[in-house]
This record gives structure tokens, sequence and C-alpha cells, in this order.
């Protein structure tokens, strides 16, 4: 898969094992700090933060100023209803994409 196949609503898994949901487009809030502009992000499942998605190569590879490979996205799962997310995540995915 390809950064540019991501799609709003899938859940990507990070080589350190971090869950975060795919929001293209977005207006978001971090704590105070509001963001004015729209943004394609990665926002955290089960804790607070983000990434933004400008921190990827076209192959998922994390290419931000870290230059961290425990960012990299590993798995992409694409999810049978909009509504999935949060405590049950691992067991209600039709696809999986295994990227490494």
């Amino acid at each position: 898969m390809k950064k540019s196949e991501l799609r709003n609503g899938m859940i990507v898994t990070t080589r350190n094992g971090s869950k975060y949901m795919v929001l293209k487009d977005s207006c978001f809030t971090v704590g105070e700090y509001n963001v004015d502009e729209t943004s394609d992000i990665l926002i955290t499942l089960g804790a607070t933060g983000y990434l933004n998605l400008d921190s990827y190569d076209e192959d998922l590879k994390f290419d931000g100023h870290y230059n961290d490979a425990q960012w990299d996205i590993v798995k992409v799962e694409v999810g049978k209803y909009c509504a999935d997310y949060g405590a049950k995540i691992e067991n209600r995915y039709q696809n999986t994409i295994e990227l490494y």
C-alpha cells in the first residue's frame, strides 16, 4: 500500500505497535493549539497525540525530523463499519494489509 492510497478511517500500526486512525483534510485541536489549515494526520488511538502524514514518504516510511524507523507504518487495516475504532479495534477488521 502507498501513502496516496490511505483513506479516512483506515487504521495504521507503526513499527513500535502504536495504532492511529487516518484523517485526511482535517482541522484539529491539540490541547490549546488550534490548527487553522487542513492537514492529513494520523490520530492516536488509546492515547493523546498525532503524527503528520507529511512526515511519511510514499512507501509509508517515516521521514520526519527524528528519522526513526519505529514510526514506519507496517500494517494498514480497513474497517467493516465507519465506527470501527477504540477498545475492540483488534477484532473488527475485514482487510488487513501487512507491509513489512
